[in-house]
């Protein structure tokens, strides 16, 4: 699971994370990607993303190829982000992303498929297409968020109607709001 959650007012818990790991050297962040600590782990990954090597995109395509689901959720959520705003890894990441897409679990297709948003992967619209009728209702989330990536066209409008009608109120929701935005 990845942390999408912001500090309460007087609160300052991811604040202080992310300052802490900012200092951290790229190697050392490694051991936190996978900490037990969702908020720890989400923190370490974002300062990841920010780190335009060709060592962190190593370390999140091998995360990609374990066993662990959070360990594969972790390297397709680096990977969807990893250098923005440039993307210097788009080519090779992309692929990756697309098989993740296809996992047996839910929380690494959502990465997934959000990470071919946030790359803005046009070559990826039937994968993200296919994840339409996806059984979780956040990976048909991270279908909307792709599509809002992409750019508008007759097909991304028509799935964006089609889960404008999702039986998930969020989905529905964030369906209509992006289908108005791209229409208008």
């Amino acid at each position: 699971m990845i942390d999408i959650g912001t500090d309460k007012k007087g609160h300052s818990l991811r604040t202080l994370l992310w300052q802490a790991l900012s200092k951290y050297e790229t190697e050392a962040l490694f051991q936190f990607v996978l900490d037990k600590d969702i908020p720890v782990r989400t923190a370490a990954a974002r300062e990841l993303q920010m780190r335009r090597t060709r060592k962190v995109f190593k370390f999140a395509a091998e995360l990609t190829t374990r066993k662990s689901q959070v360990a594969r959720e972790m390297g397709a959520f680096i990977l969807g982000q990893i250098g923005a705003p440039k993307y210097p890894f788009r080519k090779e990441a992309v692929p990756l992303l697309e098989e993740l897409s296809g996992d047996d679990n839910a929380s690494v297709r959502a990465a997934a498929v959000a990470g071919l948003g946030h790359l803005k992967s046009t070559r990826s619209l039937e994968i993200i297409a296919s994840a339409v009728s996806d059984k979780s209702a956040d990976v048909r989330l991270s279908v909307v968020f792709a599509l809002s990536a992409i750019n508008p066209s007759e097909q991304v409008s028509s799935l964006l109607k089609q889960l404008a009608l999702d039986t998930d109120r969020d989905v529905r929701r964030w369906a209509a709001s992006t289908l108005t935005d791209i229409e208008t």
